[in-house]
């Protein structure tokens, strides 16, 4: 009897064994690791990627902050990569093959503004060479940027002022706190703020929908290495009486307000003038008939004058007054070298050269009033420019290579002075540029026909990513089996355990 019982023993455990061998294995995971680099504005910096285990294709989405960092290209074992609008870019590698690797792939940005972001993975998965699917996890990548070392830390304003009302205490750079009493009719209260470097950008808030009582207004002022300075304005709103006298006297202090206003409307923009602080070099202040607005005229009589002041919810500024096309021109001012220039607007005699025409092109990341060919060619531009001193200088502009050339002087009648062998010389480098024109629109359209090569490989993807997915959902159909057939195999051996100990308790009572 003890053979006996020892034999149905052994039966069940050799069943369990055998019943632990059909448990199926969780999937193995994967985690994707970035560096932290250290950058400064306006530098090139590398993210560098990589896997924990080997893998055999996978998908990543990382996304940025665009108005921090510019995704340039990148480089490794990884084969493609795929930078959208929307602040993001895609990482694909590999399809399914026999063979699998480490991932190690290099990222390249461009540094745009100083402080703190981030990459942050916001889709992945990955699989391995079977083609099963990986616990898939990921760290973020922290990138600190600083200013760069020639970067101003000036966050001071160098004008303040408000309308209707009068600041309380009287304007200065270092007093950050303010005080204006306005009508109770005030719901909006108009702020003109210039900072005091070129590169520091001022922003305003809480300006508009003014309650009874005390409302803060902040001016904001950031540097161009990123620090801050603030100045807060209290503006006090009066409240609403129903004594006719005295709300008359606030209607007339409103009025008054108002009055105090000029504006001068130029076709159909309305152009609140103001009193500018300083007139830029080459400009004199005049009269123009027609206008109480001050005008301030260049020495250059084909030059159209400046006017200053508010242009819709745009900041104080200065405006060329094109008595043409009865419009305002936004005065513009950049950088050549060392050199700081005024960008020239004038009549249709102010460049004469012939063969151009006025027209507009984006200069130095700046879109400007120019004179282009009047064939229609865009592979140059003559920029007309006032210098420091005044005087009226034509530039050729390159968009190419983004580099601006001194050409000749402009006469005070605006026309080009005398043609000296330098104009020659740049005359004949015209001819050369717009050979080079041509030769640009035959490499263009090599490049389109690689970009269509590029979409076909973008529609081979996509059909991969499908057949991905529907490999996926066969394996998660299969995972869901195995799970059933566990639970079957461990009922299996539950019952034959169950009938194997009422057989012994059977044979032991026959025994006994």
């Amino acid at each position: 009897m003890n053979k006996v019982i020892k034999r149905i023993i052994s039966i069940v455990m050799c069943v369990l064994l055998l019943a632990g061998l059909y448990i199926p294995a969780e999937a193995a995971s994967c985690r994707f690791s970035f560096s932290d680099p250290k950058t400064t504005v306006g530098k090139s910096f590398s993210v560098s990627m990589s896997s924990s285990v080997n893998v055999a294709s996978f998908k990543l989405k990382i996304s940025y902050d665009s108005s921090m960092i510019t995704f340039n290209s990148g480089s490794g074992n990884t084969s493609i990569f795929k930078a959208s609008s929307d602040g993001s870019v895609i990482l694909v590698y590999g399809e399914y093959s026999e063979g699998e690797g480490s991932v190690s792939c290099s990222l390249k940005f461009t540094a745009k503004k100083a402080g703190s972001t981030s990459l942050k993975v916001t889709y992945m998965d990955a699989s391995d060479a079977g083609g099963d699917s990986l616990d898939v996890s990921a760290a973020s990548s922290s990138i600190t940027i600083e200013a760069a070392p020639t970067a101003s830390s000036d966050a001071k304003l160098k004008s303040l002022s408000v309308s209707p009302g009068t600041l309380s205490p009287k304007f200065s750079a270092d007093t950050t706190s303010y005080k204006v009493s306005v009508a109770n009719s005030v719901t909006k209260l108009t702020v003109s703020a210039k900072a005091n470097h070129s590169a520091a950008k001022v922003s305003v808030s809480g300006n508009s929908g003014l309650d009874v009582g005390d409302n803060t207004v902040t001016v904001k002022v950031t540097a161009e290495d990123g620090s801050t300075q603030t100045y807060k304005i209290v503006v006090t709103r009066a409240k609403k009486t129903t004594d006719p006298e005295t709300e008359k006297e606030s209607e007339k202090e409103s009025e008054s307000e108002s009055e105090k206003k000029l504006e001068l409307k130029v076709g159909s923009q309305t152009l609140v003038v103001l009193e500018p602080d300083s007139i830029p070099k080459g400009f004199t202040k005049g009269k123009k008939t027609g206008t109480e607005a001050p005008v301030y005229q260049h020495k250059n009589t084909a030059v159209f004058p400046l006017v200053y002041g508010e242009l819709g919810d745009a900041d104080a500024a200065f405006y060329h007054w094109d008595d043409e096309n009865n419009t305002l021109i936004p005065y513009k001012t950049l950088k050549a070298g060392n050199k700081t220039l005024a960008l020239l607007v004038g009549n249709k005699s102010f460049f004469t050269l012939e063969g151009y025409q006025k027209g507009s092109m984006k200069v130095l990341e700046k879109e400007l009033t120019v004179y282009l060919p009047q064939a229609g060619d865009t592979n140059h531009a003559m920029v007309p420019c006032g210098t420091e001193s005044g005087e009226v200088v034509v530039y050729l502009y390159d968009p190419a290579d983004e580099t601006l050339q001194r050409y000749d002087f402009a006469g005070a009648d605006g026309s080009l002075a005398t043609m000296s062998e330098e104009y020659r010389a740049l005359a004949e480098q015209s001819s050369l540029l717009i050979e080079e024109n041509a030769a640009i629109k035959t490499e263009k359209q090599a490049l389109q026909e690689e970009l269509a090569s590029f979409d076909e490989m973008k529609a081979e993807y996509e059909a991969s990513a499908e057949e991905l997915e529907t490999l996926r959902t066969e394996r998660e159909a299969l995972v869901e089996k195995a799970k059933l057939e566990t639970w079957i195999m461990y009922g299996t051996v539950g019952l034959c355990g169950a009938l194997a100990v009422v057989l012994i308790v059977i044979l032991v009572k026959r025994k006994g």
